[in-house]
């Protein structure tokens, strides 16, 4: 949305200073462009944003100036939650979420708190890409849109329908009432019940999903551990 993408570029502006279209444009993912038409919005809107032309150049907001951020959007709540839990960080989809919701924390700090915040952080490493018995964690490759699907079905409690291949197997369409989802080393998998009967999927083998109007019939509350074990496929 436009409107969290503004307050985005607003919290850039106020942690790191100066910032360049291009800079801008990588950190939200989107056209310098798009940058461009954001920052003439904000000023247009009041918010202080000024140009530094030259090769030095860049945007800024004048010193001291502060907004009021209220509430989080449901994704940046839920990414908060998925990474107090210590079970992902960059996982379900939720990496552009967590970014935004971090931002407004940290905005949120006293600012010699935001001073240091950075620093400190880079001596801490939690669940790195390799250690010293396992092999690399080598990215999950998922069909367009599977994942946003599949969240969405697990989230509002409907039936979701998608096309999967199965090792050595041809691609079929399945119908399932999904549980949750389970992340392992880089991997993504799908709990549901097909029939009545446990059933777990990895993500990218999927490749479509489509959330369905059916609610989905399933138990609650639920055991996610207890159903993973019960029939984990790796």
């Amino acid at each position: 949305m436009r409107a969290d993408r503004l307050v985005a570029l607003v919290l850039l502006l106020r942690r790191r200073g100066r910032m360049t279209a291009t800079e801008l444009a990588g950190e939200l993912d989107v056209s310098t462009r798009t940058v461009l038409r954001d920052i003439e919005a904000l000023s247009t809107a009041g918010v202080p944003v000024y140009a530094d032309r030259g090769r030095y150049g860049g945007f800024s907001l004048l010193p001291g100036f502060r907004t009021e951020l209220t509430g989080l959007t449901h994704d940046e709540a839920l990414a908060l939650l998925v990474v107090a839990s210590g079970r992902g960080r960059d996982v379900l989809g939720l990496a552009s979420p967590l970014a935004s919701g971090m931002r407004k924390i940290i905005d949120a700090l006293p600012e010699d708190h935001q001073a240091t915040l950075d620093q400190t952080a880079r001596r801490l490493l939690v669940e790195p890409a390799a250690d010293l018995i396992s092999r690399r964690v080598v990215a999950e490759d998922l069909a367009d849109g599977v994942m946003a699907e599949v969240r969405r079905a697990v989230l509002t409690g409907h039936r979701l329908r998608f096309d999967y291949a199965a090792p050595g197997a041809t691609s079929r369409s399945r119908t399932v009432d999904p549980i949750g989802l389970v992340t392992v080393r880089g991997r993504t998998y799908l709990l549901a019940t097909r029939d009545g009967e446990d059933r777990t999927y990895r993500l990218s083998r999927m490749a479509c999903a489509e959330v369905l109007s059916e609610p989905a019939d399933r138990p609650a509350p639920v055991d996610l551990d207890r159903i993973w074990w019960a029939d984990p496929v790796l």
